[in-house]
């Protein structure tokens, strides 16, 4: 049987596994995960998998005893990383996959309750951002007013919850996308504002018209990282300097 580690990171570790009997697989080790936290990426995955949406295909859920962990297999795709350069070229089909997570057929009172806990996580980054960075005052009222916004938006949409070049792929001019754990219920267009906070506003731009809530929810997810920065006593490198342009375009919309 062949093993290899293909991917590595903070939360998972991922292996190319191959054998006879079951084929080319991912097999995704978590590191932290409780079994609802597992089981809750296992079913976010079939759930858009069974749906149509390009992830790879969940096999089974299973828990490690020698290494303590859950692990999941996916069906192995080859598909290459995407990376910050694909952006140019593949933002409308970045638009397209975020619309196709959003019609999500789903029925899950759990993950709302699960993003509620969430969601006040997101709340105390968001203050500590507005109360600790060294904001201007005229910036801490507009995030104030950002922040209440933001509250008030409804958890009506299946969201993937990390919607982030680093958890997806490229197999030609169709993009996959993976890693559902944060998966669960949210406000409409949630990971299309959360993907464009972590890059500069000019990607962005054309589709402001469209959809109001793209700058409310990018200015309000930039500044959440920099208060997780703040928290983690992290350098805040150049997150400070994306939250500013963040604030200068959502000035001007919301």
């Amino acid at each position: 049987m062949q093993h290899r580690l293909i991917k590595s990171g903070r939360w998972s570790d991922v292996f190319f596994i191959h054998d006879c009997d079951m084929g080319a697989r991912a097999r995704k080790y978590l590191h932290y995960a409780t079994k609802d936290q597992a089981y809750r990426e296992w079913r976010c995955a079939s759930d858009a998998w069974n749906c149509g949406l390009p992830v790879p295909e969940p096999l089974n859920i299973c828990y490690c005893s020698e290494t303590k962990r859950f692990y999941i297999d996916y069906r192995y795709l080859l598909f290459r990383e995407f990376e910050y350069k694909d952006l140019e070229n593949f933002v409308d089909n970045v638009i397209y996959l975020a619309n196709q997570i959003e019609s999500l057929d789903w029925n899950g009172l759990d993950r709302i309750r699960w993003w509620e806990i969430y969601f006040s996580d997101l709340m105390i980054a968001f203050d500590y951002c507005i109360n600790m960075a060294g904001l201007c005052k005229k910036d801490q009222i507009f995030l104030s007013y950002s922040r209440e916004c933001l509250n008030n938006l409804k958890y009506s949409n299946f969201i993937h919850g990390d919607f982030a070049i680093q958890n997806m792929g490229i197999l030609g001019d169709k993009i996959f996308i993976y890693d559902l754990q944060w998966g669960g219920a949210g406000p409409k267009s949630w990971d299309k504002g959360y993907f464009f906070s972590q890059h500069p506003p000019r990607f962005a731009e054309k589709f402001f018209d469209r959809n109001k809530e793209i700058p409310l929810i990018s200015v309000s997810c930039a500044a959440i990282k920099v208060g997780r920065c703040i928290i983690g006593n992290r350098n805040l490198g150049n997150i400070k300097t994306r939250l500013h342009e963040w604030i200068e375009i959502a000035r001007d919309r919301l």
